[in-house]
């Protein structure tokens, strides 16, 4: 007998919101027999419980085949670790990111074996027809799966993308004002199907033809979202709202 495909659940970022993930799992009635848990990324800063959504969601990859992808938060935690405190000798292809007094406590929270588990983490998730990263992707510059991942600025791209010059050249946060500019899925041609992701904080879900952000604002008192389908065309979106803010918008 043909076993029927599982429904795909995707959460946007939950930044250490663990009472709020915590709620909408409940309100999903989340089985891994039935349901494939994917998550956007960033699950530290900003919220309350940093160390105790990493092992939340880290815990649902182990027991219950969740998939947790790589976001810029987590990575500046996973560079920390690989330059200083990794036994190993491995090193981040990266530049040492300092951390802020905020983040090293942060940093001090989180055991080793998180630490390795968040070094761990995959950039990208295909599934049928559509492909889940944590920012997006580059019409310019990322023309095939394996090019996604192929160097550093490859990945970089990927998890900390948000706009676009005319030519489709990414530009940097700070540096995306420039005449011209625009959303990376303005100019997305669909050639990995629809893209789900997060990192650009909205009010609101939003959709376009080609891609849908489920960054939903929950730190900032927003909401966390879930976005459930079985057909891509008809997704359904199941959210919790924030308990309060934790972090004011523009804060570091």
């Amino acid at each position: 007998m043909t076993r029927a495909p599982k429904q795909q659940v995707v959460i946007g970022d939950v930044h250490g919101c663990l009472d709020e993930l915590e709620q909408l799992l409940a309100a999903l009635r989340f089985d891994p027999r039935r349901q494939q848990l994917v998550f956007v990324g960033d699950y530290v800063d900003r919220g309350p419980a940093s160390a105790g959504v990493v092992r939340r969601v880290r815990q649902l990859t182990e027991e219950a085949g969740a998939v947790a992808l790589m976001g810029n938060h987590d990575e500046k935690y996973v560079h920390h670790y690989l330059h200083h405190d990794c036994g190993t000798g491995r090193k981040s292809e990266a530049a040492l990111v300092l951390l802020s007094p905020a983040k090293q406590a942060v940093y001090a929270s989180l055991s080793p074996e998180d630490l390795e588990w968040l070094s761990q983490r995959p950039y990208y998730y295909p599934g049928p027809g559509f492909l889940v990263v944590h920012a997006g992707i580059c019409p310019l510059r990322h023309r095939t799966l394996e090019a996604l991942t192929q160097s550093q600025e490859a990945r970089d791209r990927l998890i900390r993308i948000r706009k676009v010059d005319e030519k489709g050249h990414s530009l940097r946060l700070g540096m995306d004002n420039v005449p011209g500019a625009r959303p990376w899925w303005e100019m997305y041609d669909g050639r990995f199907g629809h893209i789900i992701h997060g990192h650009w904080r909205m009010d609101e879900v939003l959709r376009t033809r080609w891609s849908t952000n489920v960054d939903t604002s929950c730190c900032y008192g927003g909401k966390l979202t879930a976005m459930i389908f079985e057909d891509l065309h008809a997704p359904a979106f199941l959210q919790v709202p924030a308990r309060r803010r934790y972090h004011a918008p523009g804060a570091p």
